[in-house]
């Protein structure tokens, strides 16, 4: 199709959101902030600079829990926080997806003794092509591979937590996961959720439109009035937030194909800049109006 290309693949993307996130600062400058969302349940998340997608800390004497882990170029770092919040040495390392600013450093805490778990699709992908980086796919060794796979929910009991690692099919990526803290109410989406931003749903990954819009309803169906939500990207968030990033994308997929209902080219919809009204909440540096326009066409097949 003349003049509209599919949207890059996530190597773009994460490149995309360090020159975008970040600010020219230097590299002392960029730090984990550490927030408490229950007892002994913290999330870090960058801060001065972009370190990757949210992280999610489980403390115990059992062991600690951690989910994502981060750009590999922010590891010390990461290793240094969890030494002064003085964690557990870490016992479980829950992957929610296959880009590398969530699970960038796999490998390192693999070799430390985490037992790594994902979904299955995402072990697959990790082993035939690796994780995705700035310079392109790099080859992971055994030990940054999951070591537990599931297929549609796993279960996990220590610490006092029953915690659950839910499927997520087609939505964000292939083998996306969300993990939910029965006992502490609180759940982490993975990239499933940009909150308060258009989203970014991987089509050379796997991920779908659709599959993007169920999997939102499918943690707005688990959750309540009192659920903390933990995106992937963007501020601690409420069901209200997640209902409303929904909507939106269930609007603006809807706005899209009604133009081409009406028998207009996608060149023509891109003319028109049919979320040129969604520019003031949703836009941000890598995911444009335009671009989230294109997104969703190349989602329907054009």
């Amino acid at each position: 199709m003349e003049g509209i290309r599919r949207l890059p693949i996530a190597a773009l993307l994460i490149s995309c959101l360090w020159l975008l996130l970040s600010q020219p600062l230097r590299a002392n400058e960029v730090s984990f902030e550490v927030q408490e969302l229950a007892p002994k349940l913290y999330m870090l998340s960058g801060k001065g600079g972009f370190t990757g997608g949210n992280i999610v800390v489980l403390d115990g004497q059992q062991g600690s829990v951690m989910i994502d882990d981060a750009l590999p170029d922010h590891l010390a770092l990461l290793v240094s926080t969890l030494e002064s919040m003085k964690i557990a040495p870490m016992r479980f390392l829950l992957n929610t997806h296959f880009h590398a600013d969530h699970i960038g450093n796999n490998e390192a805490f693999g070799k430390a003794g985490a037992q790594i778990v994902s979904h299955e699709n995402l072990g697959a992908y990790l082993a035939e092509h690796g994780i995705r980086s700035l310079s392109g796919n790099i080859p992971v060794e055994q030990t940054g591979q999951p070591m537990i796979t599931y297929s549609e929910s796993l279960g996990l009991h220590l610490n006092g937590h029953n915690i659950e690692m839910i499927h997520l099919p087609a939505a964000h990526t292939s083998g996306d996961s969300a993990v939910v803290f029965k006992d502490a109410n609180i759940i982490h989406l993975g990239d499933v959720f940009f909150n308060g931003l258009f989203p970014f749903i991987d089509l050379d990954g796997g991920g779908t439109l659709q599959g993007y819009i169920a999997a939102q309803q499918t943690i707005i169906a688990l959750s309540d009035d009192n659920t903390i939500l933990v995106p992937g990207h963007g501020p601690v968030a409420k069901r209200d937030d997640l209902q409303r990033a929904n909507s939106m994308l269930v609007e603006t997929s809807e706005i899209v194909q009604k133009h081409l209902d009406e028998g207009k080219t996608p060149q023509q919809i891109m003319e028109l800049n049919p979320l040129e009204g969604y520019e003031g909440d949703w836009s941000w540096g890598f995911i444009t109006t335009e671009k989230m326009t294109m997104q969703l066409l190349n989602a329907m097949g054009h």
